[in-house]
């Protein structure tokens, strides 16, 4: 049988994380460490925190609240991170495209490339930024013909 999560596990410095098969389990808020479902017992919680965390065994409730906040807010500036728009994704794709037109992979990418950058800046930013960046560099060379 599974156990639920308690909001009182707050105090032993765990919150709640949510497997993908619905399972809940503790985590950590100091290591990070996510435990069996099976740990969801106050007495192996807290055995955690004096073994593993003997330093924070005396911590308010409001210490773990501020750690669960800082996990909760790092968590969604790692998730924009890693997961890009769908305008960035088909921007480094128009790139790719170019250069494998140009059919010199290794060579071609290391030059600056003004259609590349107009490209970005269309899908990413709109056709504002894409005509500013052909008006501010036009000292680059291109080695593209705009397709």
């Amino acid at each position: 049988m599974a156990r639920k999560y308690q909001p009182v596990f707050l105090n032993y410095g765990f919150t709640l994380n949510i497997d993908k098969h619905n399972v809940h389990r503790p985590q950590c808020l100091i290591c990070l460490d996510v435990l069996a479902n099976e740990s969801l017992r106050p007495q192996k919680l807290k055995r955690h925190l004096e073994k593993k965390h003997g330093d924070h065994v005396n911590k308010s409730r409001e210490f773990f609240l501020r750690k669960e906040r800082e996990m909760n807010n790092s968590k969604s500036v790692m998730s924009s991170a890693v997961f890009p728009s769908k305008g960035l994704t088909k921007a480094s794709y128009l790139v790719a495209e170019k250069i494998a037109k140009e059919k010199k992979p290794y060579t071609i990418a290391e030059q600056p490339s003004l259609p590349c950058a107009k490209a970005m800046c269309r899908e990413v930013l709109g056709e504002t930024a894409a005509s500013k960046i052909s008006t501010k560099f036009r000292f680059l060379p291109t080695r593209f013909a705009d397709r």
